[in-house]
C-alpha cells in the first residue's frame, strides 16, 4: 500500500507542479491555447494565479511532509486540498459543457482521495 501511495503522491505532485506553475507565470493568451483551459477566458487572472499557487502548494504538501517526517499530518490535508481543487474543476467544466476531458479531473480526484485517506490512516 505504501508503494501505491508514494506513486500516486509523486504523480499528483508532478501534475500539479506543472499545471500550477503554468497558471502562475504564463500569460492569459498562452493558457487559453491549452486544451481544456477555456474557463480562463471568463476568470480574472488574479483567481487563475491563486488556483495555480494552491496547486503548487498541494503538490509540495502531498510529498514533502511525509517524506521528511516533519508535520506528516499536512500530507493528507494537502491531498484533501487537491480534492477540493478537482471538485471545483469538475463543477466548472460541467457548467461550461466541457465533458471531453473530464475523465482527467475524475482520475486526479480519485488519486487525491486515495492519498488523503491512505496517509490519514497510516
Amino acid at each position: 500500500m505504501n508503494a501505491l501511495l508514494w506513486t500516486l503522491s509523486i504523480v499528483l505532485a508532478a501534475v500539479y507542479v506543472v499545471s500550477g506553475s503554468s497558471k502562475l507565470v504564463a500569460p492569459r493568451e498562452r493558457l487559453l491555447a491549452v486544451p481544456g483551459m477555456g474557463w480562463i477566458e471568463n476568470t480574472p487572472m488574479q483567481r487563475v494565479r491563486a488556483i495555480g499557487s494552491l496547486e503548487v502548494a498541494g503538490a509540495i504538501g502531498v510529498v514533502v511532509p511525509w517524506a521528511t517526517g516533519i508535520l506528516p499530518l499536512l500530507t493528507p490535508l494537502a491531498a484533501w486540498g487537491l480534492v477540493a481543487i478537482q471538485v471545483g474543476a469538475i463543477w466548472t467544466h460541467l457548467t461550461r459543457g466541457e465533458r471531453e476531458r473530464l475523465w482527467l479531473n475524475v482520475v486526479l480526484l480519485a488519486a487525491a482521495v486515495v492519498v488523503a485517506i491512505g496517509r490519514a490512516v497510516a
